[in-house]
């Protein structure tokens, strides 16, 4: 339904003084011509020049068009399906079929009376029921109803149906939470408690390193089998490393079986843990899974290096320490001795000490010069800064220091710190810092400004530059009372490490120059589509596109598949479907300057069937996730209970208005009126010979 109303900016009787002062005009105009026009000619001539005067003087109050739009909107029937796998799996499949056959005949009764509408758990909305397959990998009912209310916001919603087995395997329960409509449940699946042995949950390390030892936890679920025993097996490549026996005292309980796995070959490695099936057993797709495990050659390693015993080693090295992807070397002059290593370390921390000191130059060092460095300020090396090729220049004034606190530099390039972080550095003691001036050269920029006292400045206090070899420049003396206020705060030293921990990532990861770069978003992929990330450089390592690209995958049984992609700017992914569970070698290559670019990598394709660990359907989940949101259960083979309760109980429409303003300046049609009377007038009077 539309209404239209016009409101003046000025009182509208102000019309009715314009409309005479037209008329006036008018008159004036043409009743006081002697032009030998007839009296019909002229009253035609007067009434349209006194209605184009009309309009024009009216458009002074600037009138505004108003649009009333009134709209009923009919009570809206969400149903919301979970079409997981556990569903299909775990029901009798004529049953199934049954059940949502009442669903529908729901639906078909409710049309007219309803706008209804199907949803699954992936956001879709359905046509038909038809439509349901039952492949959705995993249940986050709490997150699909809340995204449900959230796409139909504005309808009017007059409850929810949860069609369910109940099962949820991702996510919190939906019975923690109150939803902003009355939400029903339909049970599907089957309650029945049957025997069964299953894998609930894997515990290990996804990450270890060659050589080392990593721990697997395995928890062993069993239903009706008290008094048996079962066997665990752990094995890699098809061979069986260990097994372990494990019984079972009670009718329903989880047992616990620890393995300890001696981490050997390098890349990703592929391990698989299965529980020997018992007689009558109910389902056996959950008696084995797979879990992969990165095994790194080794980790990055950081050399610290000072003459004398200070309170911000101990806090560096705490922090550094809590990454296990490092290895970390001290040397205190006079404390120890050196450790002995043949190969280069990642990064040399540099503390109070510089690197051409008469003490380092006779640690030599394998791959010092080629080597990151962070360097930590003392006064009085000012002078010697330029020689060493630190990125920063200080002119100090003798004697003189500043007491400064940190600030973040919100356009710092290279990496980002949390915003508790940054916040965090504006409530840290001050440092201590040689007052002066500070001069950067070009490839540095500043990580923490300095601020003394209330006053912000544009001195620097920590300081990264970007060639390679990289370096670091901390200006100011005192962290270790940073990491006790962190302490004081929080009760824990986690945005001080965070500090540490990303300069020191930064500065010991290489640059990669390579001028292909082809990679995967992810090192581990659920089976669905499998995404690279493409960049190719010229030799001034500027962005270049419409080269060929030639990708070779190849599985863990040799066979090889080929992809041809040329990357466009704004489309540079390659989209891979459907690959099998398994790990993946890859080699890209694409010719550059009449030059083959190659690189290499692998990934990881695992499906793990977390839907299918447990099929015993939870109804209990769904009579209290009702009862919560003022609805109620029930089971699939009673849906038609349900059309007493929306049926024969109808809510009305909701009647919607909402209303638009158009100034009439805006309106085409006026200007379109205001050129009709004037040129219609003026075709006249030239017509009857006037001027």
């Amino acid at each position: 339904m539309l209404a239209l109303s016009i409101t003046f900016s000025s009182s509208p009787e102000i019309l009715l003084v314009l409309f005479l002062l037209s008329v006036a005009i008018s008159y004036w105009m043409y009743q006081t011509k002697k032009e030998s026009w007839t009296r019909l000619t002229r009253q035609i001539l007067f009434i349209f020049r006194a209605l184009l005067l009309f309009f024009l003087f009216g458009l002074i109050l600037s009138p505004m068009l108003s649009y009333w739009f009134r709209e009923s909107i009919p009570p809206t029937l969400l149903i919301l399906f979970d079409n997981s796998s556990s569903i299909s799996a775990g029901s009798d499949s004529v049953r199934l079929s049954e059940q949502l056959n009442l669903i529908e005949s729901l639906k078909n009764e409710a049309n007219g009376k309803y706008e209804v509408q199907y949803n699954t758990l992936d956001g879709r909305t359905l046509e038909s029921i038809n439509d349901l397959t039952f492949q959705q990998s995993s249940t986050n009912l709490n997150s699909a109803i809340r995204k449900t209310e959230q796409f139909n916001e504005g309808k009017n919603i007059s409850a929810l149906i949860v069609v369910s087995d109940g099962i949820v395997t991702e996510g919190n329960s939906p019975t923690f939470y109150r939803y902003s409509h009355p939400i029903y449940t339909v049970g599907l699946g089957d309650t029945t408690v049957r025997m069964d042995l299953s894998i609930k949950d894997l515990y290990f390390n996804k990450i270890s390193y060659q050589g080392n030892q990593f721990p697997v936890q395995v928890d062993i679920k069993n239903q009706g089998f008290m008094g048996q025993k079962s066997r665990v097996i752990l094995k890699h490549n098809g061979s069986i490393l260990e097994s372990k026996t494990v019984s079972f005292s009670n009718a329903s309980d989880i047992q616990k079986v620890d393995f300890l796995v001696s981490a050997e070959q390098k890349g990703t490695q592929r391990y698989q843990i299965s529980i020997e099936p018992l007689e009558g057993e109910y389902n056996l797709t959950n008696n084995t899974r797979d879990l992969f495990v990165e095994i790194v050659e080794g980790k990055e390693k950081i050399l610290l290096i000072s003459k004398k015993p200070h309170p911000d080693i101990k806090a560096i090295r705490s922090a550094i320490e809590t990454n296990e992807n490092y290895s970390f070397d001290i040397f205190i002059a006079g404390i120890g001795s050196f450790p002995t290593t043949k190969e280069p370390y990642d990064l040399i921390i540099y503390h109070q000490i510089l690197p051409n000191d008469p003490l380092v130059e006779s640690l030599n060092i394998p791959g010092q010069k080629t080597t990151a460095s962070w360097y930590f300020f003392q006064s009085g090396q000012q002078g010697q800064l330029a020689i060493n090729d630190i990125p920063v220049s200080v002119n100090p004034v003798p004697g003189e220091f500043d007491l400064s606190t940190p600030v973040f530099n919100t356009a710092f390039p290279y990496f980002q710190l949390s915003d508790d972080l940054s916040s965090f550095l504006r409530n840290l003691p001050p440092v201590s810092i040689p007052f002066g001036n500070y001069i950067l050269p070009a490839n540095a920029s500043p990580l923490l400004f300095q601020r003394v006292g209330s006053i912000e400045t544009t001195k620097p206090l920590l300081v990264i530059s970007s060639d390679e070899p990289k370096k670091g420049v901390m200006l100011g003396e005192g962290l270790w009372k940073w990491r006790l206020q962190d302490y004081r705060q929080h009760q824990n030293h986690i945005l001080f490490n965070e500090l540490i921990s990303k300069t020191v990532q930064y500065l010991s990861t290489k640059t990669d120059k390579r001028k292909l770069r082809v990679y995967p978003v992810s090192s581990v992929f659920s089976q669905g589509e499998i995404t690279f990330d493409t960049e190719i450089y010229n030799d001034l390592y500027e962005r270049q596109y419409n080269i060929p690209i030639e990708l070779v995958l190849e599985n863990e049984a040799g066979e090889k598949t080929s992809y041809s992609f040329t990357p466009t700017e704004g489309y540079n992914r390659i989209y891979i479907n459907n690959l099998p569970q398994g790990i993946y070698q890859f080699v890209a290559s694409a010719t550059l300057s009449d030059k083959k670019e190659q690189i290499t990598g692998q990934f990881v394709v695992e499906n793990q069937p977390i839907e299918l660990v447990d099929l015993q359907a939870n109804h209990s989940m769904l009579r209290l996730l009702a009862s919560k949101n003022g609805g109620a259960f029930v089971s699939g083979d009673n849906v038609s209970n349900l059309k007493d309760q929306f049926l024969n109980q109808v809510p009305p429409s909701r009647l919607e208005a909402q209303e638009l303003q158009e100034p009439f300046l805006n309106l085409p049609w006026v200007l379109i009126v205001i050129l009709i009377f004037a040129s219609t007038e003026w075709f006249l009077r030239k017509y009857h010979g006037g001027y």
